[in-house]
């Protein structure tokens, strides 16, 4: 690593630390956009348009 990020207190673990947390948000976001009903969704610079799935009662199925 460089000495100006040694400095500055940012380590491998910092690093790795900050890529696994952005990892996570992004996981998060996507699952965020399978769930939703929504047609149009935005959320900061990402926006997705879909068709979402219609169910029908007949179609779900209640196993015990």
């Amino acid at each position: 690593m460089s000495e100006a990020l040694l400095s500055m207190g940012i380590n491998s673990t910092f690093i790795l630390t900050m890529t696994g947390m952005i990892g996570t948000g992004i996981g998060v976001l996507l699952s965020y956009f399978l769930k939703s009903r929504c047609t149009l969704i935005k959320c900061c610079c990402v926006e997705c348009r879909r068709a979402p799935v219609t169910l029908t009662p007949t179609d779900i199925e209640i196993i015990n």
